[in-house]
């Protein structure tokens, strides 16, 4: 009909538009297409479901072929497409539904499917790929059943399958073809089924991963080694085709901070380990197997690569347990967290710094270390160093060097310039040899900010303040202290921590003399707090160091709440750094009523004496000591040694009542009951 509409369009149009006669034929014909393509549709959502074409899902008519397996266990079914017609063949008969997968568990074809049965099955196309979930049919005839002759009038459909379990958890894997899924030119499947496959329960894989011997690495440095096991605690199932890939951890522009130099996998695995450098290093695994309860080692070396312009980074080498790079096996089994190791990666060039003593007295002389330690397998020639102020701010001018020879270095060669006048220093032009290091001792004087002003002084080197011509370098951070005292410098301390309200604390007071001269006629004074009242006699009676005198009390009496004592002779300091010093020890009792913690501290002030003049006193307070409160009385209840027990109707048990007294008094005459 189309044609015979053409050649009549073709004879109506002059010759000379013979490109718009073709256009409009070809119109025609595309709209006879789409016609027939409707048509078509039509005539298949016409079809009925064809009673004599049945369909079955079993498990394969031959091993393996079980309907319970483990994870990776193969198995197999079988699709019986029937024909019960004993006249008329189905033909194109064709579906596609996949196997059940979800990202737990599922089914997958694990080989070459076919198609079996009547010898007159033809012409059909099954579609199916290993490892993956899909079936499809397209094109088969199904010849008609012979009356008396088994088998005939049916075709099937033979896929082997094998589950898989990403968590080890028992489940039930249902794969079916219902009515009215499967088509043919005579109608759908009038009938269909479901077969079922157990997956069984199996322990999921573990892992770990650890540096051996620590986990810093040095740039230049040493290599470690990095060691991963999987374990596989399952007594049944082997896994096979285990495949991850550990992608080191990255820091700035310069991508990864570490990197492989080689791979030595476990024998007894198999499996390839490839390892990868560069800005994008890392390690991948492929194609391991583990036997059930064994477990596999990989051992590789690694190095520090870059850690992005700083001394130390820590960083997170984490290998994924799922997703991309993560672990997996063709079980689907996978371990339940990922493998991480924390990795410091750090500069070779460390630094310590430290006063020599870290108590000094005002206007000695006394020196402090600084150690350069190269912690690399090459020189580090160092091209500059400034420690500038040697003591922060605001007290950068109390800490001075006298000129460039109070200052030594173990390693030959460079140079020292002094800086501000001899508040600071830099040092350049020398080398630390490779897993060595260089001390520099500097001789300096201290001087507190004001009279009887002990005075903590800090000294900060800054990250990088130590410069090497190797790019990527960079020097520790450093902080140390020193503490300079002129004269009076107050200490205090108590001999426990807890007490019971009413109890006793023994306290001690220790008073330092960092002046030549001894000092007399020295006042200490204590206000006790919280309500604390002095003890005194027996062994409750304040002592003083012999050397300082007789301790005088200033007529305080026994629950006095504030005490002042007078020491007779303080000794001057015996060496450059060591003072004189006094110790007073005494006793208090803690207020009866004290719920709170009782603090106490001498305060400034507190420690005073006159030399001819005004009356001098320390400016800085002593230590605060802290006492907290106990209970007096506690009282704990177990059944057989426990807090709770569990115990069957009729079965004895022992009940045990502990009693605890704090305080240093006897309880007598104690009373309580129990309601059990």
């Amino acid at each position: 009909m189309i044609t015979a509409a053409c050649v009549r369009v073709r004879r109506l149009l002059p010759s000379n538009l013979t490109k718009l006669r073709l256009n409009t034929c070809a119109t025609l014909r595309q709209a006879q297409g789409v016609v027939g393509a409707l048509a078509l549709t039509l005539s298949s959502a016409a079809l009925a479901q064809n009673s004599d074409f049945n369909v079955t899902v079993n498990t394969g008519a031959s091993a393996p072929n079980s309907d319970t397996v483990y994870p990776g266990q193969p198995t197999s079914l079988r699709i019986t497409l029937s024909n019960n017609s004993t006249s008329t063949s189905l033909t194109g008969v064709g579906y596609s539904k996949p196997l059940p997968t979800n990202a737990v568990n599922g089914l997958l074809v694990n080989g070459a499917s076919s198609i079996s049965g009547d010898s007159g099955c033809s012409g059909g196309v099954l579609g199916t790929a290993p490892g993956q979930p899909g079936i499809s049919l397209a094109g088969l005839t199904v010849p008609p059943r012979q009356i008396g002759v088994p088998g005939s009038g049916e075709c099937y459909l033979n896929i082997p399958i094998v589950a898989y379990s990403t968590d080890g958890n028992s489940t039930s894997l249902s794969y079916s073809v219902n009515a009215g899924e499967v088509s043919s030119n005579q109608g759908t499947n009038a009938t269909g089924g479901p077969q079922a496959i157990t997956v069984r329960a199996t322990q999921r894989p573990t892992w770990s991963k650890n540096f051996l011997a620590n986990n810093v690495l040095v740039i230049g440095g040493d290599t470690r080694t990095l060691r991963i096991i999987v374990n596989n605690p399952d007594p049944v199932v082997t896994l096979t085709g285990v495949s991850f890939t550990d992608v080191f951890p990255t820091t700035g522009a310069g991508g990864a901070a570490l990197e492989p130099v080689s791979a030595t996998p476990f024998s007894a695995c198999g499996g390839t380990v490839t390892p990868s450098q560069g800005t994008t290093a890392q390690v991948s695994v492929s194609n391991v197997s583990v036997a059930p309860g064994a477990s596999c080692t990989i051992d590789v070396t690694v190095r520090a690569r870059q850690n992005n312009g700083v001394y130390n980074r820590s960083l997170t080498n984490r290998i994924p347990a799922s997703g991309a790079g993560g672990f997996s096996s063709n079980e689907g089994l996978r371990p339940g967290s990922d493998a991480t190791r924390t990795v410091q990666v750090r500069s070779p060039l460390a630094v310590t710094k430290s006063f020599n003593p870290g108590i000094v007295a005002t206007g000695q002389a006394n020196t402090f270390t600084i150690r350069l330690t190269n912690n690399g397998t090459l020189p580090l020639p160092i091209t500059g160093f400034t420690d500038n102020p040697i003591a922060a701010a605001p007290y950068q001018d109390r800490l001075n060097i006298a000129s460039t020879a109070a200052i030594s270095n173990t390693c030959t060669g460079g140079t020292v310039a002094l800086l501000n006048g001899g508040q600071g220093f830099s040092t350049s032009g020398f080398s630390i040899p490779a897993n060595d290091s260089c001390t520099l001792t500097v001789t300096y004087t201290g001087q507190t900010p004001g009279a009887d002003m002990p005075t903590t002084y800090t000294n900060r080197i800054a990250e990088g303040a130590v410069q090497t011509s190797i790019a990527g370098i960079v020097s520790q951070a450093q902080t140390a202290t020193v503490l300079v005292a002129d004269r009076l410098r107050v200490l205090k301390v108590r001999d426990i921590g807890y007490a019971v309200p009413g109890d006793p604390v023994r306290y001690q007071i220790t008073v330092e003399n960092y002046s030549s001269a001894p000092i007399a006629n020295v006042s200490v004074t204590d206000a006790l707090e919280n309500g604390s009242t002095l003890l005194l006699g027996g062994s409750f009676a304040p002592t003083l160091t012999p050397a300082c005198g007789a301790l005088g009390l200033n007529g305080a009496t026994q629950g006095a709440t504030s005490v002042t004592f007078s020491v007779p002779t303080l000794p001057g300091r015996t060496g450059t750094n060591t003072p004189g010093r006094c110790v007073i020890s005494f006793s208090v009792m803690l207020s009866t009523s004290a719920a709170s913690t009782t603090n106490n501290q001498v305060g400034p002030g507190g420690v005073c004496y006159t030399a001819g003049g005004p009356q001098n006193c320390n400016s800085e307070p002593s230590q605060n000591v802290v006492v907290e409160p106990l209970e007096t009385l506690t009282l704990a209840k177990t059944f057989d040694g426990q807090e709770n027990v569990s115990k069957s109707e009729g079965v004895t048990t022992r009940l045990r009542l502990q009693v605890s007294n704090y305080s240093i008094q006897a309880l007598t005459e104690l009373t309580f009951s129990d309601t059990l």
